[in-house]
Order: C-alpha cells, then sequence, then structure tokens
C-alpha cells in the first residue's frame, strides 16, 4: 500500500509539472504574440542595406510604389523558418510583382546568410545587420511574418505557417482590395497642399466643404486631427519636427493623401 501511495504521489507530481510547463508555454506565446508588432497603425518606415550591398527604404522604394511588402523574419539554424520557406515561393509565384519579399536575420551570431540562401532557393533581399530596427519592431521571436499593405497599414502572423500560405494570401488579398478601394475613392476627393515645404502654417484647399483631416509623420504616427467645414483651411505646423509627413482628407468612406515636408 505505501508503494502504491508513493507511485500515485510520484505521477501526480508529473501530471502538475506537465500542466505547468503547458501554462508556461501558453503564457510565453501570448507574450510574443503581444510584444512582436510595432506599437502604431502604421509600419515604420526604415532604411537597410542587404547582404549584397543594396539599400532598401520601405516606403521610398516600396510602399509608395503600390507594392505589398511581407517582411519574412527567420534564422538560418531555425527549421521552422526553413519548412516555411516552400510557402513563401508560393506566395511570390502567386502575387508576382504585387508584392515584394524581404527577409531579416535576427540572430547576430550567424554569418551563413549567403550559404544558407543558395541552398534554399532564395533570392529575395535578406538582411544580416538589420538588429537596431528590428528591435524597435519588437521582435522577439522567429519565424514571424509582417503584411505590410501600401498606405503602411500591416498584419502580422506569428510563427511557421509550414507548408500552407492561406493567412499570408488572405493578409495580401486585404491589401489589394483596400488599394483598389482607394485608387477609387481618391479621385471622388481632390485637394492641394501648400506650401511645400512648409514651415510653420500649411492650407489645404479640397473640394469638400465638410470633412475631417489627419496627419501623420513618416513613422505612423498621428500628429494631428481635426474637423473642418470650408474648402480652404489652414493648419499650425509649427510644434512639428522637421521630416516628411502624410495628410490625409476624407469625408464617409472616400479620403485622398498627402505628403509634405516640414523644414
Amino acid at each position: 500500500m505505501i508503494i502504491e501511495n508513493s507511485q500515485l504521489i510520484t505521477s501526480f507530481k508529473i501530471i502538475i509539472l506537465r500542466m505547468k510547463n503547458l501554462i508556461t508555454a501558453f503564457i510565453i506565446t501570448l507574450s510574443f504574440g503581444a510584444l512582436a508588432q510595432p506599437g502604431d497603425e502604421f509600419f515604420p518606415d526604415f532604411t537597410e542595406v542587404d547582404i549584397d550591398g543594396v539599400e532598401h527604404s520601405l516606403y521610398a522604394d516600396y510602399l509608395d510604389q503600390g507594392k505589398t511588402v511581407v517582411i519574412d523574419i527567420f534564422a538560418t539554424w531555425c527549421p521552422l523558418c526553413t519548412n516555411s520557406l516552400p510557402s513563401l515561393h508560393e506566395l511570390s509565384d502567386t502575387y508576382g510583382d504585387d508584392i515584394v519579399l524581404l527577409s531579416f536575420e535576427r540572430d547576430e551570431n550567424t554569418s551563413n546568410e549567403a550559404e544558407w540562401a543558395e541552398n534554399w532557393g532564395v533570392t529575395d533581399p535578406i538582411f544580416a545587420n538589420s538588429f537596431e530596427v528590428m528591435a524597435s519592431w519588437n521582435t522577439v521571436y522567429q519565424p514571424n511574418y509582417f503584411v505590410i499593405c501600401p498606405d503602411g497599414s500591416f498584419e502580422l502572423k506569428v510563427g511557421a505557417i509550414g507548408m500552407s500560405p492561406t493567412i499570408l494570401n488572405d493578409y495580401v488579398d486585404g491589401c489589394l482590395a483596400d488599394d483598389t478601394n482607394s485608387i477609387e475613392e481618391t479621385s471622388k476627393i481632390e485637394f492641394s497642399i501648400s506650401p511645400n515645404p512648409v514651415y510653420t502654417e500649411l492650407s489645404f484647399t479640397s473640394n469638400l466643404l465638410i470633412g475631417k483631416y489627419t496627419v501623420v509623420n513618416l513613422a505612423g504616427k498621428l500628429e494631428l486631427k481635426g474637423d473642418f467645414e470650408n474648402d480652404t483651411n489652414t493648419l499650425d505646423v509649427s510644434n512639428l519636427e522637421t521630416g516628411l509627413y502624410f495628410l490625409k482628407v476624407e469625408a464617409g468612406n472616400s479620403f485622398s493623401v498627402r505628403k509634405f515636408i516640414k523644414n
């Protein structure tokens, strides 16, 4: 009886330990999902140099050209990352020139990215020394996948996609649908801004008498917002830091966006 009770207690301890491990893993997974994404509504801009010495700017080179950008955060030693590569190749084949795939190596202790790319047939740009910009994305895990729409909005897939790119397909489809709607809606609203560059006051004239405006910086942070009731309006931008900004004018489901530089 004593032996049986001892075995029962041991079995019970094992069950408790396994439950603790499962709970810990679940909490870690939730933490990764919560942390591994930028905090703003729009993906922050970056300019990084790939392993071939080519410079890439997220907005200027891709988003502003109407491209959807898929960022693959990987490590060369990560089996879940390499097992998902066929799905990324399929994604590229499906959408062709509508998307751009950029691969960021998260482990700063590796130096075999070029060899890894050749072994796995990866021809898209690879970034091996972009740890500072990745840290700004709160990226603490691999693989992670960001799908960034031309307007800067984005979706995050935490963890491997395996042999099926379905969820990334859905995200890209959403970007393409939004982009089509934006083209149709933008034609309904026209506005001009002056001066550009601007120092203190920015004026915009639109074909609307009533609407809303927002100003965001290059990183997607909201700087100004408000309503207007005239076709010509003036904004005080004297407190904005020097840089590139986006002014969005909207009414109902229609909107239009213009860029301006603050000196």
